[in-house]
Order: structure tokens, then C-alpha cells, then sequence
């Protein structure tokens, strides 16, 4: 019951924000595939090394 809550309040705030919340999301997307690519790239050499 709390989960479905919370997922309707964050729709509703999407709905409300709009271009905004797009932002923000894309912008975390972007840092996320940062991370993931540093983490590639020192696993790579460790295992290299």
C-alpha cells in the first residue's frame, strides 16, 4: 500500500514538473553510465595487471 503511494506521488510530481524532472533524471542517467564506464575501465586493468 505505501509502495503504490509513494509511486502515485512521484507520477503526480512528474506530471506537475514535467521538462524539469526529465532533467534531473537524464542528468543522474549520465553520472550513472560515468560510473559504470570508471568501474569497467578499473576492473579491466586490475584484471589486466
Amino acid at each position: 500500500m505505501q509502495q503504490s503511494e509513494k509511486k502515485l506521488h512521484r507520477e503526480d510530481n512528474s506530471k506537475n514538473h514535467g521538462y524539469r524532472v526529465y532533467i534531473k533524471h537524464s542528468n543522474n542517467d549520465r553520472s550513472l553510465t560515468d560510473c559504470m564506464k570508471e568501474v569497467i575501465k578499473t576492473t579491466l586493468s586490475k584484471s589486466l595487471l
